[in-house]
């Protein structure tokens, strides 16, 4: 029996209407719609067990009421920080998608940014700088 693979993630069906904050406890306390529970719990896995998605994942950005930059930066700029990706693996394994609402590209770009920034973080840690 196989199983069907996961196509696209629709933050605001499958997480939260209302991402918000970037982080929680060790045993999810606070905020349960953090940022990095985000990372951690829906973005990580496409990196860590690719053989459940269908790559690219399209990442449905506009079913939420809006974002947070903290959420954003520690969701996606996390994946870099933490070590479980690369921007370039970013770019080939998740599409970001909105369909209803053109401002939602904004949020795109903040993530694009958020990405760039933990990798120049990344470099200059290991520079020693």
């Amino acid at each position: 029996m196989t199983t069907a693979r996961i196509e696209e993630i629709d933050i605001g069906k499958e997480f939260s209407v209302a991402p918000r904050g970037a982080h929680y406890g060790v045993h999810y306390t606070g905020n349960a719609d953090s940022g990095k529970r985000f990372r951690e719990e829906v973005l990580k896995p496409v990196f860590t067990e690719s053989e459940r998605y269908s790559l690219p994942v399209k990442i449905l950005l506009d079913t939420v009421d809006a974002y947070s930059a903290a959420f954003l930066k520690e969701a996606f700029g996390g994946l870099v920080r933490e070590g479980y990706t690369t921007p370039e693996e970013i770019r080939d394994y998740l599409k970001f998608v909105f369909k209803k609402h053109e401002g939602f590209e904004l949020y795109m770009r903040l993530i694009l940014l958020f990405i760039a920034e933990a990798e120049a973080q990344k470099k200059q840690k290991r520079e020693g700088n």
